[in-house]
């Protein structure tokens, strides 16, 4: 399944995100690309009272997809995907490409 990217309310720069079939309940959300370094754009969500449960986190805390999609797959709470304990790969290389295929758990950093 495709999701659009929103900025500011609107399509950003046509880009979209890919999920697989069992996450399209994702698209529900309002996401949005925010540039982590100089190459590497990834789907984000601002939580807001409504969504923050979902995750289990706080209002106002953003919830990157490929790390949601990680929990999912390994069937764990959002909450426990500390930053220094997992990370996430993008198989193929396309941090837009959600796709549970794509994506896999890392230990340590690049």
């Amino acid at each position: 399944m495709i999701i659009e990217i929103s900025q500011n309310g609107r399509i950003h720069k046509g880009r979209t995100a890919k999920v697989s079939q069992v996450d399209e309940d994702l698209a529900t959300l309002r996401w949005s690309c925010r540039r982590i370094n100089r190459t590497n754009l990834y789907v984000a969500h601002n939580t807001t009272i409504e969504t923050a449960g979902l995750f289990g986190v706080e209002v106002g805390t953003t919830v990157y997809m490929h790390r949601v999609v990680l929990a999912r797959k390994l069937k764990i709470a959002y909450a426990l995907l500390g930053d220094t304990v997992w990370q996430t790969e993008h198989v193929s290389g396309n941090t837009l490409d959600n796709s549970r295929r794509n994506i896999r758990k890392r230990n340590g950093r690049k």
